[in-house]
């Protein structure tokens, strides 16, 4: 009870101290000040929500700023046969000669005659799965945003499609597959989570599978930010068997063993996060 009183307290003072910058840290933060935004990081569900309301626009670019940077692995590429244009990759001597040998013979060949090798990005749904539980704060929900802003981003350049699940105890999805919803807006909806309650990962894959299962490409990937710990409903591992690819990012300080499992009973990638990230493994 003595710890707790304690914890209370310093809890309430720290709240205390917060409530009493704010205004200064709003102004510091639109100004640029790299402190005052790591700051900003740190305490932002802290924050009230006219301050979060003042500093979201500036946050929300300074964030899709950063994702731009980083750096996605595990983009697949496919080769297609088809008719020669000047930005082809590489003829296919031995299917011209198949198609045409008589003009060849004849010295008729002309350019629409000519097969060439072409490389096309194979189409690709992502089930993102991101924890919004009571360890999801400050710079963790930023780390959260910035992976989102990632794969949306990636999803638009590559013209994949995506679904964005959150999840404590319980899911949400805030993004479903073939919705069409900008990355501000995406990202926002991560920004302003609460962080709350406890953790169901099992619950989490089995809403990222079954959203998986909808999309209309076949090349499918689940991608789960988790920490690794859970409190609340089954093993996790069973789940995981059965996705088809499922990477798994794992928060700073989380439970590397679980993590590790998830990954491997998924057919995918274990990715180790830190506080700053250059890599995503989709």
């Amino acid at each position: 009870m003595e710890l707790r009183r304690i914890g209370e307290e310093s809890r309430r003072e720290l709240l205390k101290v917060i409530g009493g910058i704010q205004e200064e840290l709003t102004h510091a933060v639109l100004a640029g000040d790299k402190d005052a935004i790591r700051v900003a990081e740190i305490v932002w569900d802290k924050l009230d929500d006219e301050t979060r309301r003042k500093l979201l626009p500036h946050l929300l670019k300074i964030i899709i700023e950063r994702a731009k940077k980083i750096s996605v692995t595990g983009l697949k590429l496919k080769r297609k046969i088809g008719s020669y244009s000047f930005d082809s990759d590489e003829i296919c001597i031995d299917s011209t000669i198949d198609r045409s040998a008589v003009k060849i013979i004849l010295n008729l060949l002309e350019y629409e005659d000519i097969l060439v090798s072409k490389k096309e990005e194979v189409r690709r749904c992502i089930a993102l799965m991101l924890d919004k539980s009571g360890s999801m704060v400050g710079e963790k929900l930023f780390l959260a945003a910035s992976i989102t802003a990632t794969i949306a981003l990636t999803s638009y350049r590559y013209n994949y499609d995506y679904s964005l699940i959150v999840f404590d105890e319980d899911t949400r999805i805030i993004k479903k597959f073939g919705e069409n919803k900008n990355v501000r807006e995406v990202v926002e909806s991560v920004l302003l989570l609460k962080p709350y309650g406890c953790t169901d990962i099992a619950r989490a894959l089995e809403c990222g599978l079954k959203e998986l299962m909808k999309c209309k490409f076949l090349d499918r990937v689940g991608l789960i930010l988790t920490d690794g710990f859970y409190n609340m409903g089954d093993n996790p591992e069973e789940k995981a068997r059965l996705f088809p690819k499922l990477n798994v990012l794992c928060l700073p300080k989380g439970d590397l063993k679980t993590c590790e499992n998830l990954a491997k009973l998924g057919k995918g990638k274990l990715i180790k996060m830190v506080k700053e990230i250059d890599l995503i493994t989709i």
